[in-house]
């Protein structure tokens, strides 16, 4: 593997990409639920549609972040991996 990703893992939620970590969430930085995953893509292709992934499969909840993402106006977002796991989403800015 090469030293940058050829497509990131990603969503793209009310029209802002956001790179998928495997960072974990505490309970309490979990804020309101945003809805879920409307439809899962390639994983080689990067998704340019609100609710679209090419890593999270359909379904997959989605919250909102109590926590903002370093000093701009974004959030982090929160996705459910199960019923105690939690991972971090961050904005990818400028894409």
């Amino acid at each position: 593997m090469g030293f940058f990703e050829d497509v990131p893992p990603s969503i793209v939620w009310e029209g802002q990409s956001y790179r998928i970590t495997d960072e974990s969430v505490e309970i309490q930085d979990i804020g309101n639920d945003a809805g879920e995953v409307i439809r899962k893509i390639s994983s080689n292709s990067t998704p340019n549609n609100h609710g679209e992934s090419n890593v999270l499969e359909k379904g997959t909840k989605i919250f909102q972040s109590k926590k903002q993402f370093e000093d701009e106006n974004y959030k982090e977002l929160v996705i459910q991996i199960n019923k105690k796991e939690y991972i971090k989403a961050y904005p990818m800015l400028g894409i």
